[in-house]
C-alpha cells in the first residue's frame, strides 16, 4: 500500500524535527542507535548489522 502525499509530506516533517533532536548531541545520536538495536552499549555493531559493508569508490 503506497503512501499518500499527505501521509509523505507528514513523515518528512517527523523525519526531519528527529534528525534536529538526535543531532544535537553525539550521547544523543548514540542514545539513538542503541536504541534502535544497531550498535551495542560498547559501540559495536549488532549481530543483525555486522555483515553489512561499504562499496568501495568506483574511479
Amino acid at each position: 500500500m503506497a503512501m499518500t502525499t499527505r501521509e509523505v509530506r507528514d513523515f518528512k516533517k517527523v523525519i526531519k524535527a528527529k534528525t534536529k533532536t538526535v543531532s544535537k548531541s553525539k550521547s544523543s545520536a548514540r542514545a539513538l542507535l542503541i536504541s534502535s538495536g544497531i550498535i551495542t552499549s560498547r559501540g559495536n555493531l549488532t549481530k543483525s548489522y555486522s555483515n553489512l559493508c561499504i562499496q568501495p569508490k568506483q574511479d
